[in-house]
């Protein structure tokens, strides 16, 4: 029994250690809302969101709230696979379609046409801070 107690702490504890270290973006989406949250202390790392949507009428306008350091914000075509049961959907990359640079209190507004995207994200020297990226009516 203690053996096995060991053992679950052992790996509970490798799991936080490696969960830890490895997340420098986190990715956040509500009702046509993303958040990116980026602690980067090297920068040039990256990290892809899951895909999304974009409507007809739709533009959509990125606010930083970076505390240092810049983002480069690739918004890269994606046609999805969904199946009928509950796995993740296929999702393939196309072409980049928009690429934005932004630093501490930057607003953007990008326009894309309706059809389905994935933001590939990449920090640009030591980032640290907020993005906020909305869909709002053109």
């Amino acid at each position: 029994m203690k053996k096995t107690a060991i053992l679950c702490c052992l790996i509970l504890a490798m799991t936080m250690v490696l969960t830890g270290c490895s997340s420098n973006f986190t990715f956040t989406s509500v009702f046509g809302k993303t958040t990116i949250e980026i602690k980067d202390d090297e920068g040039g790392k990256d990290a892809e969101s899951d895909y999304f949507s974009v409507g007809k009428g739709k533009v959509l306008v990125v606010e930083s709230s970076l505390e240092e350091g810049q983002a480069q914000i690739d918004f890269v075509e994606a046609e999805v696979y969904a199946h009928e049961n509950d796995d993740p959907a296929d999702v393939i990359l196309g072409d980049t379609v928009e690429t934005i640079t932004v630093g501490p209190g930057d607003r953007q507004t990008v326009s894309l046409e309706k059809g389905d995207y994935v933001m590939h994200v990449t920090a640009i020297g030591k980032t640290s801070g907020k993005i906020q990226v909305t869909e709002e009516n053109q």
